[in-house]
Formats: structure tokens, C-alpha cells, sequence
């Protein structure tokens, strides 16, 4: 989800508050994803079995597949696999903030609070953790983490609303 307001953010001519509304977002997927993986370690791994290694074993062509399940347990795989996350999450994110904080504002940062309790009823979640269904992370997190992860994003909004009204209406 966050991917698309990216891109069209970067595509597509609109707004000054869509643009405030994506730098904020990106920076609590930034900070829920990197936190979370501080606060679990094992997540980033998870995510990729889930969603790299599992589907090249199952629909890559068997000299792929065999190679996969050969490296997937090396260091050297696991450096391409966080090279790989630099693309998807490190510097999307961080383009995002460098591109749109200037439109920052307190209306943007108002807007983008309710942001993840969209993204959870629009996945048909009734909980956080429900989320999982989509991420596919195995064990199961603990509640800990998905509280992280959507209580960073509402308490950085929070805090860009008061930066924002303490300043004069820009973070």
C-alpha cells in the first residue's frame, strides 16, 4: 500500500497534502520495519523464506530452485537478501522522506495518523496481528512487535502534529 502512494506521489502531479501524507507514512514504514527487526530479529529472515525463498523453490526453473534451497542458509545469501531490502525498503523510504518533507504540514501529519487502522480494516484485519496473514512471518510474532510497528506510526504522527503546530504549521 505504501508503494503505490509512493509512486504516485513520484509519478503523478498532486497535491502539496498527498505528498506531506507519503513523507510521513515513509517514514513509519521505515521506522516500523528496521524496529521491528531490532525487536526481532528473526522477522527479517522470516519475510524472506516467506517471500523469496519459498516461491523461486516452488516456481523457478530447477536449476534456480536447487541453487536457492542450496544457499539460502549463507551469509552470502543473506547479504544479497538485505542489498535487496536496501531497494525496497531503505531507499524508497528515505527518497520519499528527502523528496516530500518539505509539505510536511500539520494537516499532512493529522491525515496520515489514521493511515495504518486503514491499511488494517482494508486487509480485512480484525487485529493487528491478523496482518500476518499478508506477511507470512513464521513463528508468529509476538504481540509486542505489531504494537511496535503501529504504535511507532501513530506516535510519529503525533509527534509531526506537535513539531508542526509548535513551528508554525512545517515540521
Amino acid at each position: 500500500a505504501w508503494w503505490a502512494n509512493f509512486l504516485l506521489a513520484v509519478l503523478v502531479h498532486n497535491g502539496p497534502l498527498f505528498r506531506g501524507i507519503v513523507a510521513c507514512n515513509a517514514a513509519t514504514v521505515a521506522i516500523g520495519w528496521y524496529g521491528a527487526q531490532i525487536l526481532l530479529p528473526g522477522a527479517f529472515r522470516a519475510l524472506v523464506d516467506v517471500w523469496v525463498v519459498v516461491p523461486l523453490t516452488r516456481v523457478a526453473p530447477c536449476g534456480i530452485s536447487s541453487m536457492v534451497s542450496q544457499m539460502q542458509d549463507t551469509a552470502a545469501f543473506l547479504v544479497v537478501a538485505r542489498c535487496g531490502d536496501m531497494f525496497v525498503h531503505f531507499i524508497p523510504t528515505l527518497t520519499a522522506v528527502y523528496m516530500f518533507a518539505s509539505h510536511i504540514t500539520l494537516t499532512a501529519a493529522l491525515a496520515s495518523l489514521p493511515c495504518s487502522l486503514m491499511y488494517l480494516a482494508a486487509t480485512g484485519s480484525a487485529s493487528l496481528a491478523d496482518t500476518n496473514r499478508i506477511y507470512g512471518v513464521r513463528p508468529e510474532p509476538p504481540r509486542y512487535i505489531w504494537q511496535f510497528i503501529y504504535g511507532s506510526h501513530v506516535a510519529f504522527c503525533i509527534g509531526l502534529c506537535v513539531a508542526c503546530a509548535l513551528s508554525g504549521d512545517r515540521a
